[in-house]
């Protein structure tokens, strides 16, 4: 699998960036979407498993400072009926989400692990292959992989989060499983 840097290296060679991407899994997919949050300094839970009514599991959680972002990554190629599929998966995306905020509510020991703040804001996000014609769907925004390091740098910090949940306690357990 290739690292950021033999990304970069390839795009300053004239590959297109969707023609590099293309060789990838879906599970390179989401080790770079990774990659891109630990460079611009967030913690990452991969895979994170969770149980409230029913079992959910969630692609990436990028956590700094008073931002949680819950992450599903969609490697996709461009294709009929996309922009309906999108807009399921960020419905069920979200519903995810608001499962997962209950499941703090039925497991508070689990704040902890995501080292919350005063008031941590929680964003749902969908990490796309290509540019989409939707950006948002209700709560959910959506980003392609080309344009999610400026999101996290430049975006981000201007948005209305998802949710907000008012905590402050933290503990080092990043990485380890639920």
């Amino acid at each position: 699998m290739k690292n950021i840097e033999e990304i970069e290296n390839d795009i300053l060679c004239g590959k297109e960036f969707e023609e590099i991407v293309k060789e990838f899994s879906w599970k390179e997919f989401e080790e770079i979407v990774s990659e891109i949050l630990e460079k611009n300094e967030f913690n990452v839970i991969k895979n994170f498993r969770f149980k409230t009514t029913k079992r959910y599991e969630i692609d990436l959680i990028g956590i700094k400072d008073d931002f949680l972002i819950l992450i599903d990554c969609k490697h996709w190629s461009s294709g009929r009926n996309k922009t309906s599929m999108l807009k399921k998966s960020a419905n069920k995306h979200e519903e995810r989400n608001i499962e997962f905020n209950k499941f703090l509510e039925i497991k508070p020991e689990f704040k902890s692990r995501f080292c919350m703040k005063k008031r941590t804001k929680i964003f749902s996000l969908l990490v796309t292959w290509y540019e989409e014609f939707i950006k948002k769907e209700n709560s959910t925004l959506i980003v392609p992989l080309w344009k999610l390091n400026n999101f996290l740098n430049n975006e981000l910090y201007k948005l209305k989060p998802f949710k907000y949940i008012n905590q402050d306690i933290c503990s080092d357990v990043y990485g380890k499983k639920v």
